[in-house]
């Protein structure tokens, strides 16, 4: 075969297997949305931040790679009133033992698209001795709820249970300097969680366990946000 034959039938293969790869091309990296025509989809694409697009086209449906802790501290009143909740009949623990006067703990998010993922919660209080084992339930809520009751009260709510968000599960392990627990969400997946005013989430404490606290005893709230 002649050498001109043999380098068509080589340029020949490139250009097959070049086209083949082409078709195997699932995925592409651009820092700024490009054009696209009808018939082409628009791939992933990064904003300024880092943070994933699913629509780089209109620069929307975000992925986020962020993760946030922020805290909030709960103090209750000071007073040494034991508390003496069961599975089923849960205590409200507040910062007032009045209704009218109870302040509910709050913390921000991040609120880019509106929502955020909180799958598990911390939880420490400053008691140094006798709350081991004892069982929490952190609730969390888009806006604040009213009660019926202050602290050491039946729990209940009063208004806004179309705004109860999450429930969080939480056992008590003792140490010298306080208490802490890790707390789950009870429901099989974590919902989107989204806020009524600005970026605050609310939350509050049921007590299913008998504990005597300390005067002005702290619970400090630390979520884990994805946003």
């Amino acid at each position: 075969m002649k050498f001109w034959a043999r380098l068509f039938i080589f340029i020949a293969l490139i250009c097959f297997f070049n086209q083949t790869a082409k078709a195997d091309l699932v995925g592409q990296y651009f820092q700024t949305p490009p054009t696209f025509n009808n018939g082409q989809f628009a791939p992933l694409a990064l904003d300024p931040n880092g943070k994933l697009i699913l629509s780089p086209s209109t620069n929307s449906g975000y992925i986020s790679s962020s993760l946030s802790a922020p805290s909030s501290v709960l103090t209750r009143p000071a007073n040494g009133n034991a508390y003496s909740g069961s599975t089923g009949t849960p205590q409200l623990i507040a910062s007032s033992s009045t209704s009218t006067s109870v302040v509910v703990p709050s913390f921000t998010i991040v609120n880019k698209g509106g929502e955020a993922v909180i799958p598990s919660i911390v939880l420490n209080t400053n008691v140094t001795s006798g709350w081991g084992g004892v069982v929490l339930l952190i609730n969390l809520w888009s806006a604040a709820p009213t009660y019926p009751v202050g602290d050491g009260g039946t729990y209940a709510i009063t208004t806004g249970s179309a705004n109860w968000r999450a429930q969080y599960s939480c056992t008590l392990v003792q140490f010298g300097d306080g208490a802490t627990c890790l707390g789950n969400s009870s429901a099989t997946t974590s919902p989107p969680i989204s806020p009524n005013n600005g970026s605050l989430i609310y939350w509050d404490i049921e007590i299913e366990s008998g504990a005597t606290p300390i005067s002005g005893q702290t619970f400090t709230l630390i979520p884990g946000i994805f946003n």
